[in-house]
């Protein structure tokens, strides 16, 4: 690749910038008692004055911490209604779809048919200013999507949550045999009339972690309890996570809904020319796609939801497991705001795999779910994803966000419950003292619009006579491309100025990095 003028010093100062200008306090040692419960306008049962809910978030992000804070959620604030829809499933995977596979089935072999487009697909090395939607620390995994179908640059596609089968089993970090990552996308069409797909379907790439190849397959649910047809559902999508045989999906103001990978099945009719979806005259179609994966339940809620005003029903954008701390395992959903700082957390009480009622899915009390405990993010402005744990069972609660700010340096940040740090990097960019004609990076972590996190544990090798590591890795993700103008006063730190036409657009990558290191949990 031949460089452009002054592109190797603008990539110099990129990797300077996310190196080294927000690196953030050590974490202490101690991080003291957890402060008690407060209360927070809109999840109490007492009214209170229209705007007062905004202004108390917007007010305590401006002042040193806690950069989150317990609240109490009193039923109903952030139940879920459950409906099941496995009657209807159970008859399509019976009758009307094409026969049942496996995950192993899904990610060693290709859909029959001579239509390279239905093929698996393979991650690939990032390549040159792609690696800068890298975070800034050593990676375990780092990976771009395949170019041949336009993965890497799509406009139409966003990846968007992402989870893994590392903490997802009780063992050894694999389901069926396979340690696999599953990547949400969302579908954004171009125009308004995009044929088969519509705004927000959403797909699910799973991906193979010992090969690096990976498969779509479209979420669909049954239109009836007979099952006698489906459609794709429209969700955001911003949040995942695979607990068990089960794939929990944000649809962001209309609750969570659940997948069974054991539901996993082909369709009839597949190709990049396929405009139909559902059922007609006994086949099954797609939208091209070779394979579906079917609703069996939906948590659902109604009237909407309003993160925008930190007032009223939860906004689920995004999700996480929480399997520490003692059980009941959790299901950790929270909200992304668009304007200001905030959004709330819910933690909901799974059930295990054993239990007598609603194995592997959301515990219910008179068909309601139940709520572990709640948060308010007080620190962090445009929080796309975040995780909870306890380093040691009754310690204080940990978290960490990923905050968004397109392809300058983005935020991860590690806060914990009693925390009272003033938040540093709650802002990605900051008038540059020096010259007010440009912006600096108070980022410090991967410049690609950052999405889904999830843990990694342990990963066995899949064989009788293996044996479980200890890999304790951070998972995540970028959805990033260069595809609007950049800033006159950001040229200097947004990754995707002065690109030559060699160059990749894509600012979109899945890695891994070493979660216990200092380098990871010292960033704030």
């Amino acid at each position: 690749m031949r460089a452009r003028p002054g592109m190797k010093s603008l990539a110099l100062s990129l990797f300077l910038t996310l190196t080294t200008m927000a690196t953030a306090h050590a974490v202490p040692g101690a991080a003291g008692a957890p402060a008690a419960p407060k209360p927070v306008p809109g999840v109490q049962t007492a009214p209170t004055a229209p705007g007062a809910a905004t202004a108390q978030v917007t007010a305590a992000a401006n002042t040193p911490g806690p950069a989150v804070e317990r609240i109490t959620a009193v039923p109903p604030a952030f139940s879920l209604t459950h409906q099941n829809t496995q009657a209807g499933t159970d008859a399509l995977v019976a009758s009307r779809l094409a026969g049942k596979v496996t995950l192993p089935t899904l990610l060693g072999t290709d859909p029959a048919g001579d239509d390279p487009w239905t093929k698996r697909r393979s991650m690939r090395d990032c390549v040159d200013r792609e690696r800068l939607a890298l975070p800034p620390v050593p990676t375990v995994t780092a990976w771009c999507w395949d170019s041949a179908f336009g993965d890497d640059t799509t406009r139409e596609w966003l990846p968007q949550g992402m989870s893994t089968t590392g903490a997802a089993d009780g063992g050894d970090g694999r389901i069926q045999n396979r340690a696999a990552v599953a990547v949400a996308w969302r579908y954004q069409p171009l125009t308004t009339n995009s044929g088969c797909q519509k705004y927000n379907d959403v797909r699910v790439s799973f991906i193979d972690h010992d090969t690096g190849q990976y498969q779509h397959v479209l979420l669909v649910e049954p239109t009836s309890a007979a099952g006698t047809d489906f459609k794709a559902i429209p969700a955001h999508a911003g949040g995942i996570v695979w607990y068990g045989n089960h794939l929990f999906v944000t649809d962001t103001a209309k609750g969570i809904r659940v997948f069974d990978i054991n539901k996993l099945s082909k369709v009839h009719t597949q190709g990049r020319n396929v405009t139909t979806i559902g059922v007609d005259a006994g086949k099954s179609s797609a939208c091209g796609l070779p394979y579906v994966l079917p609703q069996v339940r939906h948590y659902s809620q109604t009237g909407g939801c309003a993160s925008a005003t930190a007032t009223g029903a939860l906004c689920h954008s995004w999700l996480s497991l929480d399997k520490t701390g003692g059980k009941p395992f959790k299901l950790v959903s929270g909200e992304y705001h668009t304007v200001g700082y905030g959004g709330r957390i819910a933690r909901y009480a799974l059930n295990d795999f054993g239990a007598a009622s609603q194995p592997g899915l959301l515990a219910l009390t008179d068909n309601k779910t139940q709520i572990h405990d709640a948060y308010a993010i007080q620190g962090y402005s445009h929080v796309q994803s975040g995780l909870t744990w306890n380093d040691t069972q009754g310690g204080p609660l940990n978290f960490a966000f990923h905050s968004s700010c397109g392809t300058v340096p983005n935020i991860f940040a590690r806060t914990w419950e009693g925390d009272t740090r003033a938040t540093r990097t709650n802002k990605c960019t900051a008038p540059d003292p020096a010259d007010p004609t440009r912006r600096i990076s108070t980022g410090n972590w991967a410049a690609g619009v950052v999405q889904g996190l999830d843990r990694w544990p342990v990963r066995g090798t899949g064989t009788p006579t293996g044996t479980n590591q200890q890999v304790n890795e951070l998972w995540g993700l970028t959805e990033g491309i260069c595809d609007k103008p950049v800033r006159e006063d950001e040229k200097t730190i947004d990754s995707c100025a002065n690109l030559t036409p060699e160059e990749s657009r894509s600012r979109r990558t899945v890695f891994a990095v070493p979660f216990g290191s200092a380098e990871v949990q010292d960033r704030h």
